[in-house]
């Protein structure tokens, strides 16, 4: 059975592709900051509450737009682009932005809030984030509750 792309599927991408996308500037209106040392190709995988794979998940980060397919083992690929902003001061770091292209149409327009990390040694990292339109950032890295979580490595920085 296919499954439709949820707006929780979004929160993964949208989370996942800033972590891929380089140049990240102004989204939802917000002074614009750089998510330069995420620019790339991320290939990842979703984590869910129980510490296990959920499924595959790609990123590219270009400027200030992420574009994204999380694939759920199982169900049918859910592809999401967004133009970002990224904020490195607070520890997790911070992205935000808006969601302008998605299969799943009643997340364009929504927005997004996620917090990632980075290992520059390693080119890996994770973040996780809220379904789209959830106001708020979160306060750790976790799955569940209308939270995703991914791990990622770059394929090409």
């Amino acid at each position: 059975m296919k499954r439709k792309p949820t707006t929780s599927g979004l929160a993964f991408a949208g989370a996942l592709l800033c972590l891929t996308l380089s140049g990240c500037s102004e989204a939802n209106g917000d002074s614009s900051q750089s998510c330069a040392r995420i620019e790339g190709i991320w290939d990842g995988l979703e984590i869910d509450p129980y510490g296990d794979t959920r499924g595959s998940a790609k990123f590219v980060v270009r400027d200030d737009h992420i574009d994204g397919e999380i694939s759920i083992t199982g169900g049918s690929p859910e592809r999401y682009s967004l133009r970002v902003s990224c904020d490195e001061t607070p520890v997790p770091s911070r992205l935000s932005g808006t969601i302008t292209d998605s299969n799943a149409p009643d997340a364009v327009g929504q927005s997004f809030y996620g917090i990632y990390e980075l290992d520059e040694s390693t080119s890996s990292g994770r973040l996780s984030g809220f379904k789209p339109g959830t106001r708020e950032f979160p306060s750790d890295f976790a799955a569940g509750n209308g939270q995703r979580l991914f791990v990622f490595g770059s394929t090409e920085l």
